[in-house]
């Protein structure tokens, strides 16, 4: 098992008001890498800027994910995350997110592979009931790589 932690003191400074605010952001992740798969827990806080009302917002996200290989060329992953976000210092934003995902790819040759994934978002607005929304969103992706040693 990996444990990974980061952690740091922020100052957000708001324009509009002149006012500010001091805060925490950072994370853990545990991951857990088995004979076949790897399963890994997450948790974060931080600060963004919010686009469509103008204000910072403080983020915080739990999330979960399993990958496994079924064979040699397939391999099977499943993630789910909760997102909490709020205004810093207004109270004109309060929402949350979940999202689950679940994906199918299969490797074509090294630097090469086909994905075949389901995406499911539900945006639930705390404050407006009739901003909620939710998609549910196919995807069917080849993946190129290309690397090269310096």
């Amino acid at each position: 098992m990996t444990v990974r932690a980061t952690g740091s003191a922020t100052n957000t400074k708001i324009e509009d008001t002149g006012g500010s605010d001091t805060g925490f952001v950072g994370g853990v992740d545990f991951t857990k890498t088995f004979e076949k798969g790897e399963a890994a827990l997450s948790y974060r806080q931080s600060v963004i800027g919010g686009v469509e009302k103008g204000v910072p917002l403080r983020t915080q996200t739990a999330s979960l994910s399993l990958r496994r290989p079924l064979t040699n060329k397939l391999a099977a992953a499943v993630s789910a995350s909760y997102s909490k976000f709020e205004s810093v210092k207004r109270t004109n934003v309060d929402t949350d997110e979940i999202n689950f995902g679940t994906d199918l790819t299969y490797s074509l040759r090294p630097w090469a592979g086909l994905a075949l994934s389901y995406s499911y978002v539900n945006f639930d607005d705390k404050l407006i009931d009739t901003r909620d929304y939710y998609n549910h969103i196919i995807f069917l992706t080849l993946r190129l790589s290309y690397s090269r040693r310096l």
